[in-house]
């Protein structure tokens, strides 16, 4: 995602975040890169339900609106593939 985006900052959430291999490669590859890293303390890193409805409050307070059969998980979805559309 960072070669994707031009970031410079890492921020690792969620359930996937409480992963301490993951914890060490992210940290080891934004070392490499001259990036940052930040992850929360381990007790914070639970499942991540709750961003993930704060982001769809996100997309439907700036009109984004889909119907329920275009709403499928896209397991292989890139990141350089999602229109940012809330932010202008």
């Amino acid at each position: 995602a960072l070669a994707h985006t031009g970031k410079k900052e890492l921020l690792l959430t969620g359930g996937i975040a409480a992963s301490p291999r993951l914890r060490e490669m992210c940290e080891i590859m934004c070392d490499e890169r001259g990036d940052k890293f930040y992850v929360p303390p381990f007790d914070l890193c639970r499942d991540n339900g709750a961003m993930i409805a704060y982001h769809g409050l996100i997309e439907y307070k700036s009109g984004k609106r889909m119907k329920l059969e275009d709403t499928v998980v896209k397991q292989k979805w890139r990141t350089d593939e999602v229109d940012v559309t809330w932010l202008s």
